[in-house]
């Protein structure tokens, strides 16, 4: 009887710490594991994760791209491999709709450089597995009370000050647009995202000078980017990510007291708060040795 239970056991741990296959057909929903209530983790097809907002910084998402390119070449092991090896440690927030769809919160261009590492696009079979934080989940699989689908749009999309949650990032003509306009206007996919090259050089000025945007409250990139236009901030379009671009944004940014005061003050949560005043001063002193 005693062999017999340890056989058992072995069989248990073989098969729960059996390693996933690096590829997968994402056109097989079996293999995707649906939203569990009793986790707020899970492991899906990145094609099944959608972008909230509508544009990127087009060039840092190449710089970040190469990259991982580069990583993965340093380790000599498959490109997919690595951005799955990567992908088990870090997790991706979502909200997920009443149609059981994966809205992401946050690391658009994150995950957009995984697209335009792997060259992935609508005809695309494979996709790599990663790891999905759920903060909110409105599909059925939850005992919270159900919404209808335009309901969860005006929701998610609608101002703070109404109720909502404020979330969806978006071009400055479509201010005005109702949150269901704005949702219609939502690309379905990360290779479908529009470039904002003033988000490639607030992004190059957050990763040279160790900000860290996961402290900071969401959206803080627009706000960073209105205050450069309101400073009269111009680039060199044809060097968009040049050291003179960057270090000129840079010195706009941590030269003013006024909008670092708004950054200090601009904590996703009071629990990040001490974080991100360090992230903050660790980039204000690279700035000045520089």
């Amino acid at each position: 009887m005693k062999k017999l239970i340890s056989f058992v056991i072995y069989l248990l741990l073989l098969l729960f710490t059996s390693p996933a296959a690096a590829t997968f057909n994402c056109n097989d929903p079996s293999i995707v594991p649906s939203v569990s209530t009793s986790s707020k983790f899970v492991m899906v097809s990145l094609k099944k994760v959608r972008p909230l907002q509508s544009e990127v910084g087009g060039l840092l998402v190449e710089r970040i791209a190469n990259k991982i390119i580069s990583k993965a070449g340093t380790k000599r092991i498959p490109l997919l491999q690595h951005i799955e090896e990567r992908a088990r440690g870090f997790a991706l927030p979502v909200i997920v709709s009443p149609k059981g769809e994966y809205f992401l919160l946050d690391s658009h261009h994150g995950v957009a450089a995984i697209y335009r590492a792997l060259n992935l696009n609508a005809s695309s079979a494979t996709y790599p597995l990663v790891k999905l934080k759920i903060i909110e989940d409105y599909s059925n699989s939850t005992n919270q009370p159900m919404i209808t689908y335009d309901q969860f749009v005006e929701k998610l999309l609608g101002p703070i000050a109404e109720g909502g949650k404020g979330k969806g990032q978006f071009p400055s003509e479509f201010n005005g647009l109702t949150p269901a306009q704005k949702f219609d206007e939502l690309p379905l996919s990360f290779f479908d995202l529009l470039d904002n090259p003033m988000r490639s050089i607030v992004g190059a000025v957050f990763k040279d000078y160790h900000v860290e945007p996961k402290f900071l409250k969401d959206y803080i990139e627009f706000d960073l980017i209105h205050f450069l236009e309101e400073e009269g901030y111009t680039y060199d379009k044809g060097n968009i990510l040049s050291e003179k671009n960057i270090v000129a944004a840079a010195d706009l940014i941590f030269g003013s007291e006024k909008i670092m005061n708004f950054l200090y003050a601009s904590s996703l949560s009071e629990k990040k708060d001490q974080a991100n005043k360090d992230s903050l001063k660790r980039a204000l002193a690279i700035w000045n040795k520089n």
